[in-house]
């Protein structure tokens, strides 16, 4: 039986997919099946997305909320599909309408036009995508770059826990629940995840 996967991505671990995952429950019917990572969009470094691969399969639809959720380069976007593509997954844009389009309601010769108005939308899109992203990367650096002139120090700044971390703590160690659920209640990626725990196991020995 072929399954609705769903990926989405922030690229910062203070931003929120919800609205992302909202969207996407509409296609993916368990929330299991939705992949999110916290990242940005130019770095390999995104576990969930290598996880969604080892776990999606030939004849599977991959449900993505914006073509940039992808990525944010024309050339990781075109890297990205060809992988989904090569593999047999089916991967619709809820941003980009006749990739919703179910091609098994129509005949071989309507299937190829819309794959072709799809390569074609997609191939403009990612180009608008990675221009945009281009546009603020550099509008973000000419305003650091104002801001440190003026004194403003910059850094990541320290993940704050919740208020419910050690109660989330110890149902995790007691295995009342999953790895897998503290991370999405914590929203961090697999990797900022045991980052975190091990901070905060190392705090509490002191």
């Amino acid at each position: 039986m072929n399954i609705n996967f769903g990926y989405a991505r922030v690229s910062t671990n203070e931003q929120t997919a919800d609205r992302q995952i909202a969207e996407l429950l509409k296609y993916v019917t368990d929330e299991r099946y939705i992949y999110v990572d916290s990242a940005s969009g130019v770095t390999n470094d995104r576990p969930d997305l290598k996880a969604l691969k080892r776990a999606i399969r030939k004849g599977d639809h991959l449900y993505i909320h914006e073509l940039d959720r992808l990525g944010r380069t024309k050339e990781v976007i075109k890297q990205e599909l060809e992988y989904f593509r090569d593999q047999g997954v089916i991967v619709h844009f809820l941003d980009v309408p006749t990739t919703m389009i179910q091609f098994g309601e129509y005949g071989k010769f309507e299937k190829n036009i819309l794959e072709l108005i799809n390569t074609l939308l997609i191939e403009v899109l990612t180009v608008q995508a990675e221009q945009e992203y281009l546009r603020s990367s550099k509008r973000r650096s000419e305003g650091i770059l104002e801001a440190k002139k003026r004194g403003v120090k910059f850094g990541r700044p320290r993940y704050t826990y919740p208020i419910e971390m050690n109660q989330w703590y110890q149902e995790w160690k007691s295995g009342k629940i999953t790895a897998v659920a503290f991370r999405k209640r914590l929203n961090l990626s697999n990797s900022g995840f045991y980052k975190i725990i091990k901070r905060y196991e190392e705090e509490r020995m002191f």
